[in-house]
């Protein structure tokens, strides 16, 4: 019995270690056509703020110390030049190679309501900042 939970430990740990290399291993991709509307500057009400480009890097801000931060926040040393990628369609992954990682569940797209665009990651909603 025990050899079993070894076998099924190791295969899932080869599975994510696969998924994670293949991930790390390409290299930034332009965000792709179908999901442009998340590029910008993105803020949400527990005191995080993301900025996605187009190139697909984007960075993160914590712009207060709020309740609710862990939703969003990666606790990287250095929150710049994160990858961004768009594994499924309802999920946002921001990866730093060899360093961090961070998966966001898309609750809403980008949609505009009462003169704001906003999104909701992790049930967490965020407002774009308008454009210059």
């Amino acid at each position: 019995m025990q050899k079993k939970h070894i076998k099924t430990l190791f295969l899932f740990s080869a599975l994510i270690s696969t998924l994670f290399s293949s991930c790390i291993m390409q290299g930034i991709e332009p965000i792709p056509a179908d999901k442009q509307s998340f590029i910008g500057k993105w803020k949400s009400e527990v005191g995080i703020e993301i900025e996605i480009f187009s190139k697909g890097t984007a960075n993160i801000v914590r712009l207060e110390n709020k309740t609710g931060t862990e939703k969003l926040d990666i606790n990287a040393s250095d929150p710049t030049n994160f990858r961004v990628y768009f594994p499924k369609d309802s999920i946002l992954m921001l990866i730093q190679p060899q360093n961090i990682a961070r998966e966001y569940r898309i609750d809403r797209y980008p949609t505009g309501l009462d003169n704001k665009v906003t999104m909701m990651l992790n049930g967490v909603t965020l407002v774009k900042e308008e454009s210059k």
